[in-house]
């Protein structure tokens, strides 16, 4: 890429026009190679499947004068009489007879009981040689026959010796007097057969296989298939094979089926790919030759035309240089009429106007740039506002253009929810002064709001003393992991809250501040609600209801969860089962649970031994918001504190 930048503008149109044009070639070429080939193909593919379709339907004719001989020999009076009177001997003569004047047929005859009572072949093949049960029609077949049904089908049986014959037979019953007296059953039996591939040669100009499993047994010219090619013929009745190359060939397969519709062997019929190849290779000869004339007749007429664009270009890249170094006077006069000389009229009016806007830019950005930074300015102070009155999540997605604004979009999802409230919160408020009052709840608010923006929780709103945290939305991680972190936010905060209340009784307030927490995980509408001048984002339904409910039948300083929120967060939470309550407004009682702490967690030390010093954890401690094992945890930690206070004072 490098090496081109730095081309003169002659060179890089020579090369342009090289390039265009090789290109175009070269896809054309491609293309037409292309097309050609797969129309050879298809050509070649239809050919052969036309040729095969004829191949069949002379196999199928060839079973129908199979036919017609069986019926025409059922019908013959000395066969019937024959058969009837159980004449063997003279059976088996006037068999003979027929066998010399019809060389391609093997004749049975069984009686009306469906036993073969004579056979007479031509001889040339062993197997009938000796009349072995293994080369007899099968006894389904003739019982058939004696039914009185005339029927054609293709055979495989195999001789004494293991080799397998593939025919096509015929079943024909022979009546006489209105009585069945026997079956007359003709085989032609394809094997070493080589006339029936010829007459295929003969007609179509290709080379005709019939097979027995992957070798042929009839043919006019040697040729097996392998055994993935048998088991796709097997599977699908026929293949085709097309390979135009030299050497390559053009096949097509057929299974040939018994009534049953067993498979029982192929036809297949063969061509070399030689001549498409060939036709193939001359086009593509032709193709390079009008390639290389068309490439030299490109190189020809780039030349000429890159000389005609050249010397103009030349002009106004002078012209340019002059005005780059500020002589905006200068004019330039190209006399030519095209599209470059009307470049050069509007390049002297564009020079003439640029030295009149110049001017009145400068002026504009000046005033441009004192607006902008006074914008900015303002944006920033709005969005650090806005973002005062927004959850973090809610603030980022509508800046971040997620959220939709302008229309009343809901939406169902599965939120865990939270509900904290002051337990007597009327009753302090009338006991301290406004000021006082304002820090406290505004310390507390401002700290539960670290804690659940902590935790990834949605604050919906503060509600007074109250506060409403949502999990699941606008970021959704899993149902499980939205309780987890639900239930051990509310802990923090319980937490928390006992080191404020320490705090608060530090600084002389007497009624430090208790709550109550509820917590739910169900489905409810989320989206944007209100009109169109004010909207609130937040969550509505019966399972936020429930929430409220469960916060306030909690007792001061604990947090209630309903079964919905237990079950995803009782692997990893101690909780205590409370039994079922109930609540306002709804029928049913509800399955509720008390919070004790998370399973991992250490039990508290209130008490920690230093040598030289006793180490206090907590200055105030609610032992009505103790369970069972932390007043014991308490009572050992005193126990250990006395005995190192003695300790110390005996040595002492």
């Amino acid at each position: 890429m490098h090496i081109i930048q730095n081309l003169k503008l002659k060179n890089k149109l020579l090369l342009s026009f090289f390039a265009v044009t090789f290109i175009s070639i070269f896809v054309t070429t491609f293309f037409f190679i292309y097309y050609f080939s797969n129309k050879q193909k298809q050509e070649a593919t239809v050919n052969m499947q036309k040729n095969i379709e004829i191949a069949s339907l002379m196999l199928s004719n060839k079973q129908k004068e199979t036919d017609v001989f069986a019926k025409t020999l059922s019908n013959d009076k000395a066969m019937q009489i024959l058969l009837d009177l159980k004449y063997s001997s003279k059976l088996s003569e006037y068999l003979k007879g027929i066998i010399i004047r019809e060389k391609i047929y093997d004749i049975f005859v069984a009686d009306n009981k469906g036993s073969i009572v004579s056979a007479a072949g031509d001889g040339s093949r062993e197997y009938m040689k000796a009349m072995s049960p293994e080369i007899l029609p099968e006894k389904t077949s003739i019982q058939k026959a004696i039914n009185g049904e005339y029927f054609s089908t293709g055979e495989l049986f195999t001789s004494k010796s293991g080799i397998k014959y593939l025919s096509l037979s015929a079943y024909a019953p022979v009546v006489r007097n209105g009585t069945n007296v026997g079956v007359i059953i003709v085989r032609y039996v394809l094997n070493g057969r080589n006339d029936f591939p010829e007459n295929i040669k003969k007609l179509l100009g290709v080379n005709c296989q019939i097979f027995v499993g992957t070798n042929p047994v009839s043919y006019t010219a040697i040729d097996h298939i392998s055994d993935d090619i048998y088991q796709k013929i097997k599977e699908h009745d026929k293949y085709e094979v097309v390979n135009i190359s030299f050497g390559g060939k053009l096949a097509e397969y057929r299974s040939i089926k018994d009534y049953k519709d067993n498979k029982i062997g192929i036809i297949g019929i063969t061509l070399s790919s030689h001549d498409y190849a060939m036709s193939l290779l001359n086009s593509i000869i032709v193709i390079l030759v009008i390639m290389i004339i068309c490439l030299i007749s490109a190189t020809v007429l780039g030349f000429f035309i890159s000389n005609s664009i050249l010397i103009p270009i030349q002009q106004l890249l002078t012209g340019v240089n002059k005005i780059t170094s500020g002589d905006l006077s200068y004019e330039i006069m190209i006399d030519i009429k095209d599209e470059i000389g009307k470049l050069s009229e509007s390049f002297n009016i564009m020079r003439i106007s640029l030295n009149d806007k110049i001017n009145t830019i400068e002026t504009l950005n000046q005033g441009l740039e004192k607006k902008v930074k006074e914008r900015t300015g303002t944006i920033e102070s709005l969005l650090n506002k806005m973002r005062k009155y927004l959850s973090p999540q809610l603030y980022d997605s509508i800046i971040g253009g997620k959220q939709d604004t302008e229309g009343k979009a809901h939406s169902r999802k599965k939120l865990t929810i939270f509900f904290s409230d002051i337990v007597g919160f009327t009753q302090t408020t009338d006991s301290l002064e406004a000021e006082d009052l304002s820090d406290i709840l505004n310390s507390y608010l401002d700290n539960m709001a670290k804690i659940a923006l902590k935790w990834g929780g949605t604050i919906d709103k503060f509600i007074g003393d109250a506060i409403m945290v949502f999990f699941g939305d606008p970021e959704f991680i899993n149902d499980k992991e939205h309780a987890s972190r639900a239930v051990r936010m509310a802990i923090e905060m319980r937490e928390k809250l006992e080191e404020l209340r320490g705090e608060w009784v530090e600084k002389g307030f007497e009624h430090p501040l208790h709550v109550r927490m509820g917590i739910n995980t169900g489905y409810c509408t989320v989206g944007n609600f209100g009109s169109e001048n004010r909207m609130d984002y937040t969550i509505i339904g019966g399972n936020v209801n429930l929430t409220s409910r469960l916060q306030t039948a909690a007792e001061p300083d604990t947090i209630y969860i309903s079964h919905e929120t237990y079950s995803l967060i009782k692997d990893e939470i101690s909780c205590e089962y409370i039994g079922e309550i109930t609540v306002k407004g709804f029928r049913d009682a509800i399955k509720s649970y008390k919070v004790i702490k998370p399973k991992t967690a250490q039990s508290p030390q209130y008490i920690k031994l230093n040598t030289g010093e006793l180490t206090f954890a907590k200055s105030r401690i609610d032992i009505t918001s103790l369970n069972d094992e932390d007043k014991n945890n308490l009572v050992q930690s005193l126990k250990k504190a006395l005995i190192y206070l003695e300790k110390a004072s005996q040595k002492k």
